[in-house]
């Protein structure tokens, strides 16, 4: 991961407008600035953008809450970074007091500068989506390129457990603990599949059992029901003659019924015409009345017209009233809203008059100190010309010196070198003895695999032939089983056929239909009973048939299971074959690299003993020294000017107030005496109210044109008084017009409804006549009806006993056909429990082969060696060859026996020492010396997905010459980083580097950083 861009928003102590921060412009630099003003912060945004993760409180669930801003409600930050040659870009934000926050994730084409879109439709996904991008999590990532402030030692701290898990995580071995995971899964789900087949098969067996009682019971049912039938038929024989005597006495029953209701309309009609001839009678009395005050509701109705007419009239009359008053409120406001004009631009050149005189004072006491500040001028510019003489030196000399120190440390780092690399060989090639005796035994062991795999496939192609004749057998004993099946439905057949024959059920022949006389039915029922006869010997030869092929197929059944145990075992041994066969390779190719590690060691002896290494490092030291000494450069001298240069650096400053203010006195003495002629101006129109002549005037005529119109307005009360007493006249005049005209209708009505009631009358003396006549029959048909109910009970009783019979016979019959399910079931799962039982054979080797203790711990082991050696490279540096380190990935136990662990062993002029007995600057010195090797060795194994170092702080318990070693170090190891950031608040550490990012705060706007590039 290479950094590109980053943006951030409120993030700390950062604020809304804050630049973004390009990595394009630099390799190496210091991230410097006081405690407190932003430098971890920067960094901080990094990790929080891209795994969500960040220094928080002990207390926080998450970090979110503890990074916003304290003045803000919102964050967000924007890290563009590049992996593998394509450009990827995160923005993350959070809201204060919200969960959820916003996650997008967004990747450019190949050869392309456009961005897609990789966002997932969950924040989760997406964050998986980075991850797997990048290749590691967040707690790689800090455990190897990120030294976060306060831990540094975040990998050595940790117990030698946690440590092995770390380098583990880093060389990728998680791999393996999902093989492990899905290999554990697979044996759980297999036993746990045995066990369900283990149980089915109990269940079979206890079922198994009752198949004799069911057959038993079938035969039983079967006869039982034919019984049922017979009685069934004759009594649905007798049901169906009552139905009929009942259907036709219902009839008659309908009609009677018919016969009541049209009766029961007859007497509500003739009570509904009684109705309404009262309802006419009373009507006609009510028209009348409203007729004899015809002449008094015709004075009121005109009345009532001429009171609208003067009320419309009024209405018009206050439109106009309205209209004029709205404008004479509007001219009004007009005249005030001009007169506030005025009294607001008053105010505003008022204050302006006030602001140019401040001004117009203070310009002139600068202008007053002009010598002064001339001279202290002066005098800043002869120190700035000195000090930039000064700075153009400094470069040159402190490179010089560094060289010189580089040029030394190689010469006595080749000596370390070559010194540890002997030891180390020596310490590795004490193994070659055993590991020979290893592979000697383990090419014993192999020389079997050829013999098991022959015997192998021989016992595959036996029990696939086996398969294959227990497949032809089960067809057979299929086919025999339907051909049984059908000679006894065909005794069955023929059976019925001669009890019809019998009971004379039927006289003629089942075939042609041909009628027959008592020889020729005698004679068709020798010819059945005949033909069940053969049948019956057919099915018994089947059943030989039958049994003889299940005890063969019983027998294959057998010979299958143990070929297929003889199998599993077979499989089991050639797997633990083909693993000493990978052991075997492992240790061949230890063994090589162990003679190779022999004839080094050889070689390095005999370049130790001539002293035949860093030749040229010794000449370009010498001509160093010569060098810095024709440079005249003085470091106190010049530390001196630069002190002094800040101390003046107010006089610059009010050199440049002073040149400002001479410009702006005469434009201050202008502008003043414009704003005063003005306020005067203003003044004199606010006394006079010289202002709005036009809205005056017409305000005047206004007023006289409102007055005629209030008096009229005066008499509309007394009108709409009037209009409410006389509201009802015109309903009044309506009811009496209506009355006119209905009176002779209602007259012609009255007598029409007594005519319809007198008809009526004699309609229901004819109903009542004929329904005495039909009376009679009723009583036949409940008789009947009885009867009928009591045939129909009868039937559902029996037809209920017959269905339940035929229930539970198809039950048995059902049950039966599952015992033959059953059996084959029996057979196929014992056959899978024999197959799973091989599988968790298998499974455990391979979980054995999977977990900590198998190939991931070989890995770790040959990943040791390389990362102690970088370790102890940075740390001769560091160290001056004072000190190196040794990983023990075992430790014998005192009970006996090793323990799988990552101790670390810190060796220097007192000994050895386990590096928990460290602290303070030597403990420092070997965790950067561990955390550079781990982020190296991370970037090889990666593939170069990782290209960034970041070291945070953590220097104040260094020397000078402990942090020259440091600066040294990391110029060293720059070429195999594309970004090393180093964070720092010293200021001797930070002017070491020629690229510096300085952070700052300003307050009210909170951290800002700016690049700095020094020759």
């Amino acid at each position: 991961m290479i950094p590109i861009q980053l943006r951030l928003r409120n993030f700390l102590s950062y604020g809304e407008e804050v630049e973004p921060l390009d990595f394009t412009t630099f390799k190496l630099a210091c991230l410097s600035g006081r405690n407190g003003h932003g430098k971890s912060a920067l960094l901080d945004a990094m990790t929080w953008a891209i795994w969500g993760e960040a220094r928080k409180a002990g207390f926080s669930r998450t970090p979110d809450a503890d990074l916003i801003r304290l003045d803000a409600e919102e964050m967000e930050v924007e890290f563009t970074f590049q992996l593998n040659g394509r450009d990827f870009q995160v923005h993350r934000n959070a809201r204060r007091g919200k969960r959820a926050g916003k996650l997008e994730f967004r990747g450019k084409k190949e050869n392309g500068n456009e961005f897609l879109v990789l966002t997932g439709s969950s924040k989760r996904e997406t964050q998986k989506r980075i991850i797997d991008t990048l290749g590691l999590d967040y707690k790689t990532f800090i455990n190897s390129s990120f030294l976060q402030q306060g831990k540094a030692d975040e990998f050595t701290r940790q117990t030698p457990a946690e440590r092995k898990e770390i380098l583990g995580n880093i060389l990728g071995l998680d791999y393996y603990d999902r093989l492990l995971e899905e290999t554990k899964l697979r044996l759980n789900n297999g036993r746990a599949e045995r066990k369900t087949i283990e149980e089915i098969l109990a269940a079979i067996d206890q079922e198994l059992t009752d198949e004799n009682e069911a057959r038993q019971e079938e035969t039983r049912l079967t006869g039982e029901i034919g019984e049922k039938e017979n009685v069934l038929e004759h009594l649905q024989i007798e049901e169906k003659v009552l139905r009929e005597k009942w259907t036709a006495l219902h009839v008659e029953k309908e009609r009677i019924e018919s016969l009541a209701l049209e009766e029961k309309s007859l007497r509500q009609r003739q009570a509904e015409l009684t109705r309404l001839v009262e309802k006419n009678h009373r009507e006609h009395t009510e028209f009348r009345e409203w007729i004899a005050k015809e002449e008094t509701i015709q004075y009121q109705l005109n009345r009532f017209e001429h009171v609208n007419r003067e009320l419309k009239r009024l209405l018009e009359v206050e439109a106009k009233y309205r209209q004029l008053e709205n404008r004479r409120q509007a001219i009004d406001r007009e005249i005030e809203a001009t007169r506030a004009r005025f009294r607001e631009e008053l105010a505003a050149f008022k204050s302006e008059r006030e602001h140019l005189n401040q001004s117009l004072k203070t310009a002139r006491l600068i202008i007053a100190q002009k010598e002064a500040i001339e001279k202290n001028y002066a005098e800043f510019k002869k120190t700035e010309a000195e000090a930039q003489r000064l700075e153009t030196l400094r470069p040159r000399y402190e490179q010089l010196g560094k060289d010189i120190q580089r040029a030394e440390a190689v010469i006595e780092k080749e000596r370390q070198v070559i010194s540890e690399k002997i030891a180390e060989l020596r310490g590795r090639t004490k193994r070659m003895e055993s590991l020979k005796k290893e592979i000697a035994d383990a090419q014993r062991k192999c020389e079997r695999i050829s013999t098991v795999e022959s015997e192998l496939t021989r016992l595959r192609d036996e029990i696939k032939t086996i398969e294959e004749q227990g497949q032809h057998l089960r067809g057979r004993i299929d086919q025999s089983k339907v051909e049984r099946e059908r000679r006894l439905q065909m005794i069955h057949e023929n059976e019925e056929k001669i009890s019809l024959l019998q009971r004379g059920k039927t006289q003629e022949c089942f075939v042609c239909k041909r009628p027959l006389d008592e020889n020729g039915v005698r004679e068709l029922q020798k010819n059945y009973q005949t033909e069940n006869q053969r049948y019956q010997s057919e099915a018994a030869a089947m059943d030989r048939q039958i049994a003889e092929d299940e005890r063969q197929r019983d027998q294959l059944i057998q010979q299958y299971k143990q070929q297929k145990m003889m199998i599993a075992e077979k499989e089991n041994e050639s797997a633990q074959l083909r693993f000493e066969r990978e052991a075997l390779l492992i240790k061949e190719q230890e063994l090589g690299q162990l003679a190779t590690a022999q004839q080094e060691i050889e070689q390095l002896t005999r370049q130790l003993e001539s002293e035949s290494f860093a030749v040229s490092a010794r000449r370009d030291a010498d001509q160093l020294r010569k060098v810095m000494q024709e440079l005249a450069y003085e470091p106190d001298r010049h530390q001196t000017v630069r002190v002094h240069l800040q101390s003046q650096r107010k006089n610059e400053t009010m050199w440049e107030r002073l040149q400002e203010e001479s410009k702006k006195e005469t434009q201050y003495e202008i502008r003043l005496k414009t704003v005063e002629e003005r306020i005067a101006e203003i003044e004199h129109i606010l006394e006079n109210q010289d202002f709005a002549h036009a809205e005056r005037a017409e305000l005047a005529l206004l007023v006289g044109s409102i007055k005629p119109l209030t008096d009229d307005l005066n008499q509309r009360q007394s009108l709409h008084d009037e209009q409410q007493k006389l509201r009802n006249a015109p309903g009044d005049w309506n009811r009496v017009q209506y009355a006119k005209e209905r009176i002779p209708a209602l007259e012609k009505e009255i007598a029409e409804h007594e005519s319809r009631m007198e008809e009526t009358r004699h309609h229901l003396l004819v109903l009542d006549e004929r329904r005495k006549q039909l009376l009679p029959r009723l009583d036949e048909l409940k008789e009947t009806e009885t009867q009928l109910q009591e045939k129909e009970a009868a039937r559902k009783t029996l037809q209920e006993e017959r269905d339940r019979l035929n229930l539970r016979l198809g039950g048995i019959r059902e049950k039966c056909a599952r015992f033959e399910q059953r059996k084959q079931e029996q057979i196929e799962k014992k056959i899978k429990r024999e197959d799973l039982l091989r599988d968790e054979r298998l499974y455990e080797i391979l979980k054995n082969a999977f977990s900590r203790d198998g190939i991931p711990a070989m890995i770790v082991e040959q990943s040791l060696p390389e990362l102690q050696e970088d370790a102890n490279r940075i740390l001769h540096r560091l160290t001056d060859g004072a000190c190196s380190i040794r990983l023990e990935s075992q430790r014998e136990k005192k009970s006996g026996g090793v323990v799988e662990t990552l101790d670390i062993k810190i060796s220097d002029e007192m000994g050895t020492r386990d590096y928990e007995m460290y602290s303070g600057g030597e403990a420092f010195r070997t965790d950067l010396a561990l955390r550079i090797a781990l982020s190296q060795l991370l970037c090889r194994r990666a593939g170069s997905r990782l290209q960034l170092l970041v070291i945070d702080e953590g220097f104040g318990s260094q020397d000078v010459e402990g942090l020259n070693s440091i600066v040294e170090a990391i110029n060293d190891i720059q070429d195999e980083f594309e970004k090393i950031l180093l964070v720092t608040h010293l200021e001797e550490l930070k002017e070491k580097f020629l690229t510096r990012i300085e952070v700052y705060k300003e307050t009210g706007i909170g951290s800002r950083f700016t690049i700095v590039y020094t020759a």
